[in-house]
This record gives structure tokens, C-alpha cells and sequence, in this order.
């Protein structure tokens, strides 16, 4: 019996860090919680969403139509980027901002 009072601890913890991380973004160097906005390089101004990174290009920069800009590289519609952070993937949009979403399990 003291076994399964020990394992059913163990679980409800694990369970309840997952609830708490729920809708985080991890970013280059940190976790971002839900609703949070942060400026990254390159002009780009990005915002966790339920998971997901959205990055904009902020104005006054430098913009290129069909194209996007991150970590002093440019990437076309579609192309896919591999993030600095492996479990992150991002995509170019049309407008020339990037979605990024987290590609990993945790």
C-alpha cells in the first residue's frame, strides 16, 4: 500500500506542472508564458500564443515582400527555419512575418 500512495503522489505532481506550463512558448534562451510579447532580433517583435511564437516585423524596418528576416539570414514563403532552439520550427509567411510552433514533445 505504500508503494501505490507513492505513486500516485508522483503522478499528481508531474500532472500538475503540465497544467501550469499549458499554452507557454519556449524561446531562444527562456520560457515565455501565454499572452506574453517579446522583441527577438532582426526587427522581429513576437508574441506567444497558446504555444505558438508569431513574429511581426516591427515598423521603421527594413521590409522585403515575399520574404522573411530572422537571425541575419532571409528566408522565402514557405521555407521552413530551423530555430536555435531545436524543438522549434518556423515558417515564412506571405506577409513576412514567421509562425513558429514548438515541434518536440517536453
Amino acid at each position: 500500500m505504500k508503494a501505490t500512495l507513492s505513486c500516485i503522489v508522483i503522478m499528481y505532481v508531474v500532472v500538475s506542472v503540465a497544467i501550469a506550463d499549458e499554452g507557454s512558448c519556449n524561446g531562444r534562451l527562456k520560457k515565455y508564458p501565454n499572452g506574453s510579447v517579446f522583441l527577438d532580433q532582426d526587427c522581429n517583435k513576437c508574441h506567444c500564443i497558446n504555444g505558438n511564437i508569431i513574429c511581426t516585423i516591427m515598423d521603421g524596418c527594413e521590409v522585403t515582400p515575399g520574404v522573411c528576416r530572422f537571425n541575419g539570414n532571409t528566408f522565402h514563403v514557405g521555407e521552413r527555419i530551423g530555430h536555435p532552439d531545436d524543438c522549434i520550427t518556423c515558417k515564412c509567411e506571405e506577409d513576412g512575418n514567421l509562425l513558429c510552433t514548438l515541434s518536440c514533445d517536453l
